[in-house]
């Protein structure tokens, strides 16, 4: 990805880092088989206008794909495993 970085307010900058290291911490755990990765193409719904008359067809939402993540088996186990145990 091409970042102008020079153009960007140091919030931004900040916002930017923080976003990168969160992907990166995803893909880490991807890679480890913790979490799933999930990608669905979403197709854009049929939007209608009412007039006096009648609803009629004004075109389409777009459309896009949504990603989700979930744990895997073995990511439930591993987070069972390496909790700490509650003292009674």
């Amino acid at each position: 990805m091409r970042v102008f970085k020079h153009r960007m307010s140091p919030e931004q900058i900040a916002a930017f880092d923080e976003m990168t290291n969160f992907e990166l911490m995803l893909h880490d755990l991807e890679r480890l088989n913790l979490l799933e990765k999930k990608m669905v193409y979403m197709p854009g719904e049929m939007m209608w206008v009412e007039t006096d008359i009648a609803e009629v067809p004004a075109g389409h939402s777009a459309g896009g794909t949504k990603t989700t993540y979930a744990l895997t088996q073995y990511g439930v186990s591993f987070i069972l495993a390496v909790r700490p145990k509650q003292a009674y």
